[in-house]
């Protein structure tokens, strides 16, 4: 039997008026640089895009953007409570996506 863990890193994708935050992707990029050192096989970047309920008509373009840069999969939270910052709402997104991966 295997014993090895598998390195899981969680970005969140951080965007605002439809742009995405370049500190989202900059971080976005030094999770990918640590599971490439960890082994693509024993790591997973996962980005995760957090959108209020009017702004489903930017998603597409937003994972697009996403996608070039690799990560293993995306996941959009979307929720009216989502549309501005607020840090409950934001980390009881984190806590759910999270939990669901279990």
């Amino acid at each position: 039997m295997n014993n090895t863990t598998k390195l899981q890193i969680l970005v969140l994708i951080e965007q605002r008026g439809g742009e995405i935050v370049k500190s989202s992707l900059e971080t976005l990029g030094e999770a990918l640089d640590m599971a490439e050192a960890a082994g693509e096989a024993l790591s997973e970047v996962t980005a995760l895009l957090l959108l209020g309920e009017t702004e489903l008509n930017i998603y597409q373009k937003l994972v697009t953007e996403i996608s070039q840069f690799g990560p293993s999969r995306i996941i959009i939270a979307r929720h009216a409570a989502l549309t501005n910052f607020d840090a409950a709402a934001w980390s009881e997104a984190v806590v759910q996506v999270t939990s669901n991966e279990d």
